[in-house]
């Protein structure tokens, strides 16, 4: 069934490794906000090189990368944790990055990234598709 009226905001998985472009862009054009949650994705995604080489150059952590690159997509970015280190930490995104690197994340999209106990059929490590 159709509906005659908008959503105000459509709420989606967005992360570095899976950027939702498609609906992303929808809702931009139809000016729909559009918020993404499981920014930081399984703790290990964090360990990529690409977000690790990009935190060491701020001196900052990966997350605070990626909620920073979730904030310069125009995405309203969720995020929770009960460690007050953590909360602080994702308060302070006072940096800019640079164009190469929001291209080097944005290249990320799609890129399959061991999962931490997430054994595959078979034994193994699963991948994010």
């Amino acid at each position: 069934p159709s509906t005659r009226v908008k959503p105000a905001i459509v709420s989606n998985q967005f992360n570095p490794l899976h950027q939702d472009r498609g609906v992303a862009a929808l809702c931009r054009r139809e000016g729909i906000l559009y918020q993404g949650f499981f920014l930081l994705g399984h703790s290990n995604e964090l360990e990529h090189p690409v977000l690790q080489r990009v935190a060491a150059s701020h001196r900052v952590s990966p997350a605070q990368v990626v909620l920073r690159w979730g904030i310069s997509k125009n995405v309203t970015v969720l995020t929770s944790s009960n460690k007050p280190d953590r909360i602080r930490g994702n308060r302070q995104l006072d940096f800019e990055l640079t164009k190469e690197e929001l291209e080097s994340i944005d290249a990320l999209d799609g890129t399959p990234w061991p999962l931490p106990s997430a054994p595959a059929q078979g034994g193994g490590t699963a991948a994010v598709q």
